[in-house]
């Protein structure tokens, strides 16, 4: 200290200067906080990442209002539809949409199967986990917005740094949320989307193999004859494209031919599904009003066989007399469908 203290007195040493360095911590005076000190790796990303931080923000003011509108509108229509039952006529109403159009939305029937078959109710469990944490920290959120400790008129927030609000919010977030909910919701919300993924690819997989193969067994039968008869009609500097213009043609005529065979097959699946669905719907409605007896209609009654199979026919019939598309006005009511048809196409085909 001596030493130091003499190369003060000789002018070959400054003393340091906390107010031109940084500024102390309140909570602890000793600890000098330089805001000219270089970032480290982790500051410096996050740094970087907090214009997206302030716009998730702005979205989540915009969205979250009208979520939280959305699914309260949701549960106030349950509650009004609830004395009218309709655990029996929604499986009726889904019943006769898998009836009428499972092969032309097969992707979407895949997806729901597969959602039912790896465990719904998680899925539905591990959603209401995150959404429960989510309403908390928007909640908590909007008071933050508003806090004014310093009683001087204007929000905390807009008196801060960029860098020391999105530090405000992490904590925020850190103290509302609940570690352990928001991990088993993650797992669960990750289990479902991988298991209908998995699903889609796997149907998808089997169709274009399918189609490969009968591209294949065309090329090789077809393709000789055809290309002794395109080669008389064709200039002789273009016969050299005629192989691969043929193999390519049945490629693509095999994957369509795939693509109806499995239209067909999901049709037909769908149609007795969903017949079986409008019956067994229609049936706890009959025996609950006393219209018909349980034992004569119920499930395994030659009854419901039957009407299970004409109505399963009538699906199938009207699918494929249509050739798997929508018409109108049908196709005005389920253009939702149209679109999350093509969505999960798109995933499986192109998305990896």
């Amino acid at each position: 200290m001596a030493e130091v203290a003499r190369l003060i007195d000789d002018g070959q040493a400054q003393p340091y200067d906390a107010a031109a360095r940084g500024k102390e911590d309140p909570e602890d005076p000793n600890l000098v906080v330089d805001d000219d000190a270089p970032l480290g790796p982790l500051q410096e990303t996050l740094t970087k990442l907090m214009p997206l931080f302030l716009f998730l923000g702005k979205v989540l003011d915009v969205v979250g209002p009208l979520l939280g509108k959305l699914f309260h509108y949701i549960h106030k229509a349950y509650v009004f539809i609830k004395p009218w039952h309709p655990e029996e006529w929604m499986p009726m109403i889904y019943g006769l949409l898998l009836c009428f159009f499972g092969g032309t939305f097969m992707l979407c029937l895949a997806a729901l199967e597969a959602f039912r078959l790896f465990g719904f109710s998680r899925i539905k469990e591990s959603w209401g986990l995150i959404w429960e944490n989510v309403t908390e920290f928007y909640a908590a959120h909007k008071e933050d917005q508003t806090l004014d400790e310093n009683a001087d008129g204007i929000p905390d927030v807009l008196q801060i740094s960029k860098r020391e609000l999105m530090t405000r919010k992490i904590q925020l977030f850190l103290k509302v949320c609940d570690p352990q909910e928001l991990s088993l919701g993650m797992d669960g919300l990750l289990a479902g989307c991988v298991a209908v993924l998995a699903t889609l690819r796997s149907r998808f997989a089997q169709m274009i193999a399918l189609g490969a193969t009968i591209g294949d067994v065309l090329d090789r039968t077809l393709s000789p004859m055809l290309e002794h008869v395109i080669v008389r009609l064709c200039p002789k500097e273009y016969r050299k494209w005629i192989p691969e213009a043929l193999s390519w043609t049945w490629r693509v005529l095999g994957a369509l031919l795939a693509s109806f065979v499995f239209r067909v097959i999901e049709g037909f699946y769908s149609s007795l599904r969903g017949s079986e669905m409008f019956w067994a719907g229609l049936i706890a409605y009959v025996t609950r009003k006393n219209f018909a007896k349980k034992e004569k209609v119920s499930p395994g009654s030659v009854l419901f066989m039957v009407a299970t199979g004409a109505l399963a026919g009538f699906g199938f019939w009207w699918q494929l007399s249509h050739l798997f598309t929508v018409p109108f006005p049908f196709n005005i009511f389920l253009w939702p469908l149209t679109v999350l048809e093509n969505f999960l196409l798109f995933m499986v085909a192109v998305v990896h």
